[in-house]
């Protein structure tokens, strides 16, 4: 970090109750304990971007909601990304997603209350890459858009995707971020 690393004791509950969703990346580990803590505590659901295994994350990855991993993340947490899938969500997240770059994405969804939890897999869009910079932070903004939004989750997975997809065909990491609309119309498009 540029800037001096979040402590866990300025980590309070005004600053997270009644927002509408929080995302961690783990890089502070007591930091992003304590704020997924007090999350579950006060009702906000909360996401995991799960780059890579750093220390904490055992600890964290039962206080989340939702976790969205790299595929290097999850062959170092399972070897493989159906295991990881599988690991996640015997940690306790109601859903796990394994990005697969090119390849698309897996998910398994435990929320059905099912003995096992529902996977599916969306396939990528395919693109012309220009800059892949931020397309892993726009995929779990766009992830977290479509939970807000209320979707099913397949269609939220394919929305980051696609979203992740169109700013990967612009240079920078926040200029080449496309609007919802330029979303929306790619999908029309692509299907």
């Amino acid at each position: 970090p540029t800037v001096a690393p979040l402590k866990a004791n300025e980590v309070t509950a005004p600053f997270i109750k009644g927002k509408d969703f929080l995302l961690l990346d783990g890089l502070m580990p007591d930091a992003s304990i304590k704020a997924a803590t007090i999350a579950k505590s006060v009702g906000v659901p909360v996401m995991l971007h799960a780059g890579s295994l750093r220390p904490g994350m055992e600890e964290l990855i039962p206080l989340c909601d939702y976790v969205v991993a790299s595929e290097g993340f999850a062959r170092a947490y399972g070897k493989t990304p159906s295991a990881a899938l599988g690991r996640l969500v015997a940690a306790g997240a109601s859903v796990a997603t394994v990005t697969l770059g090119s390849r698309g994405s897996v998910t398994a969804d435990s929320r059905g209350g099912e003995k096992r939890p529902k996977r599916f897999k969306t396939p990528a869009f395919k693109v012309t890459a220009v800059d892949s910079t931020g397309a892993g932070d726009v995929f779990h903004g766009a992830y977290i858009y479509g939970l807000l939004r209320g979707w099913p989750l397949e269609q939220t997975v394919k929305f980051a995707s696609a979203t992740a997809a169109l700013k990967c065909t612009s240079a920078g990491g926040r200029s080449g971020i496309p609007t919802l609309s330029a979303v929306n119309r790619f999908i029309r498009e692509r299907g």
